[in-house]
């Protein structure tokens, strides 16, 4: 159990899908069921599909998998000298790293005063190549049995009917960078606001989004992977459960795919790591990069 600043949640770590964090309330309500990250997507070779799909956890089942490293931390979130929330960290490493096919992987859940949550992926290199894109493949069930969702037309909120995937690229943002709203039956929820480029470790998400039905079958449980490693397309994993089944009152699941590809040129790395001489020993450097999206509370309540 975790609570803390109006926030209570519970969280375990998985055999395959990092850390789950679990019945998350804020002030006493019911905000999100599920968040948890069920793939790392490794692709190196757009033309020769070459690439693997990473697990983290406690896996027993794959060498290719990421451990867990440290037990979990909670850390300040401040903005100058002000408190504004706290983030859950769980680190996944393997033991060689940052040699070359070593591996890195952060998940940083934050937690704001205002009622915002932003799940991170964050990837801290090297990897096995100066080509690979990255697609963490990022699991939210909201909480409640009824609910709604929308996305911004390029003037108003268009509510979808059914289970949906959509793209970043080209997609309409409200003015505050808004792309989907989603709310239960009583009028509460969140809009949803992809990253985008601007902050050193941040080029923006290029993410998929998909909007389906909550099922039991569908990863509820721990999955080994999900989907392809290599697919440069829709095709991450949760597009199998987008099946045009109706989704007006029904529990709702966000799946968000982020893309990110690495870059180990001179001053300006990303998504990457290596060894240098420091004081005449070699030590670890890393340039991390993230994908996540920012849900933030909607004030008041939408008929």
């Amino acid at each position: 159990m975790l609570t803390r600043d109006g926030w209570s949640m519970r969280y375990r770590l998985t055999s395959s899908d990092g850390l789950e964090i679990r019945d998350v309330t804020f002030n006493g309500q019911p905000v999100i069921e599920s968040i948890k990250l069920v793939d790392w997507h490794v692709s190196y070779s757009g033309q020769q599909q070459f690439g693997y799909s990473d697990a983290t956890g406690c896996p027993l089942f794959s060498s290719a998998a990421v451990p867990a490293y440290e037990p979990p931390e909670i850390e300040d979130i401040r903005e100058g000298d002000q408190m504004v929330g706290f983030a859950l960290i769980q680190d996944f490493k393997h033991p060689a790293w940052p040699q070359p096919c070593n591996y890195f992987y952060s998940q940083r859940t934050e937690f704001y005063a205002d009622g915002s949550v932003r799940p991170l992926a964050i990837n801290l290199g090297r990897g096995c190549g100066t080509d690979g894109t990255y697609r963490p493949v990022q699991r939210i069930a909201l909480a409640g049995q009824s609910g709604s969702a929308s996305l911004w037309s390029g003037s108003a909120w268009e509510p979808l009917a059914n289970e949906a995937w959509r793209t970043q690229e080209g997609a309409a943002l409200d003015p505050n960078g808004g792309w989907l709203r989603v709310t239960n039956g009583d009028g509460r929820g969140y809009v949803l606001a992809p990253g985008q480029a601007g902050a050193p470790d941040q080029r923006g998400d290029n993410a998929y989004l998909y909007i389906t039905h909550t099922r039991a079958a569908e990863c509820v449980t721990d999955l080994p992977t999900i989907g392809a490693c290599c697919n440069t397309d829709e095709k991450q994993g949760p597009d199998v459960f987008v099946n045009n089944e109706a989704i007006a009152g029904a529990p709702l699941t966000i799946w968000y795919v982020g893309q990110m590809h690495n870059d180990a040129t001179p001053n300006n790395e990303y998504c990457w790591a290596d060894s240098v001489v420091q004081n005449g020993v070699y030590v670890a450097r890393s340039w991390p990069c993230q994908a996540g999206p920012r849900l933030t509370p909607i004030q008041g309540t939408i008929p």
